[in-house]
């Protein structure tokens, strides 16, 4: 019985890294076809104007409060957050894999914004646009990437586990919601990331975790309802 339950653990992570080697393979593809296709228009149109607006019109209080939203979406904030969320989770459905899962996510987004990064090379605005000091390439951005994967990911796997009641899903997805626009909308306002960046990373993220569900679903309840579930 251990044997059986050791080799589909083992089956579960093969498939989730072939999945991420494949979305990783499609989304650099098609990244790369975009940013030809549509990257010096989409900055000269789009992303130029709204930064520069921003930046010659910030408000101080406004610097402030964003300076601290864009905490929520970094890794020091988002790893306890995981822990504490697949801890709640354990708790509701006598199960470790939600944590399992909620790792998976995480570890997926870094490896896609830090690879696809390389592999995109799009330098970030101009630093006399920042409002904090940022390094290295900019698409995508790895704070919307990250946040999204994880508040979205708790929020799907609440869903999916049916751990807790209909009115607290949804106050979970709006929150999920709420947090991963205010990550994204913060960096974009202290001028170290294009709107595109974020955008881009919110669809990466949100392409990720559908790969995940796609993944864990594929053995149904067993793989993630190990446990007790209300």
């Amino acid at each position: 019985m251990q044997q059986r339950c050791l080799g589909s653990e083992v089956a579960w992570c093969l498939s989730l890294a072939l999945g991420l080697g494949a979305f990783l393979v499609v989304a650099g593809v098609v990244t790369e076809l975009l940013r030809k296709m549509l990257g010096p228009a989409a900055t000269a149109l789009i992303d130029a104007p709204i930064v520069s607006c921003i930046a010659l019109d910030r408000a101080g209080w406004l610097t402030a409060a964003m300076r601290q939203i864009t905490r929520l979406g970094s890794d020091a904030f988002l790893w306890p957050v995981i822990i504490i969320a697949g801890s709640i989770l354990r708790n509701q459905t006598g199960s470790w894999r939600p944590l399992l899962i909620l790792v998976a996510m995480a570890v997926g987004a870094v490896s896609i914004e830090k690879i696809l990064k390389l592999a995109i090379a799009r330098p970030r605005p101009p630093v006399t646009w920042m409002a904090v000091s940022a390094s290295g390439w900019s698409f995508p951005s790895g704070h919307a990437t990250h946040s999204a994967a994880v508040y979205g990911g708790a929020a799907c796997l609440t869903t999916r586990l049916r751990a807790f009641g209909q009115r607290t899903q949804m106050v979970l997805w709006g929150l999920a919601a709420a947090l991963s626009f205010l990550v994204g909308a913060s960096r974009v306002y202290l001028g170290v990331h294009w709107p595109t960046d974020v955008v881009g990373g919110w669809i990466l993220a949100a392409g990720w975790l559908c790969v995940v569900l796609l993944i864990t679903g594929s053995k149904g309840e067993r793989v993630l309802r190990t446990g007790r579930t209300r």
